[in-house]
């Protein structure tokens, strides 16, 4: 994650019209593979009860890790801390951004875009050198 915050800002840097890496104070599954992949949790199960678990050091450490990205030298706070996950992804689309945080779920919208044919896809890395940041997924169920 050091490397991938690195590169936005030399991204940005070589081209000071684009967000390095696009993030957005409103998109909080952006920020959720930065609380995990520093140790953190969300919440804490105890006997089918949840508690909030954000407020641990572990979890802490990724948010900063997550705002640390929201300077004039990648994504100035005063345009970014208002974005959400779509204010993100249509920027990249438009070719406003060199990189984005996103899923399948954007795929659709980035191929409509300027950058077509034109990006990669890969793995948002971890913290220790040669891993991946856990990701969110999700699920829905039927019960009858």
């Amino acid at each position: 994650m050091a490397e991938l915050a690195s590169t936005a800002r030399k991204i940005h840097k070589a081209e000071s019209d684009l967000y390095g890496l696009v993030v957005g104070g409103a998109y909080t599954y952006g920020a959720m593979p930065f609380v995990w992949a520093n140790g953190g949790e969300l919440a804490t199960a105890d006997g089918g009860t949840y508690t909030s678990a954000i407020d641990s050091a572990a979890a802490q450490k990724g948010i900063k890790a997550y705002t640390s990205l929201f300077t004039s030298d990648n994504c100035p706070a005063a345009k970014c801390a208002v974005m959400g996950g779509n204010d993100t992804i249509t920027a990249f689309a438009a070719g406003k951004a060199g990189m984005a945080i996103g899923g399948d779920f954007s795929h659709t919208a980035v191929e409509a875009g300027k950058v077509k044919g034109r990006y990669a896809v890969v793995p948002l890395p971890g913290v220790a050198a040669g891993s991946v940041a856990p990701a969110f997924a999700g699920a829905t169920t039927s019960v009858s």
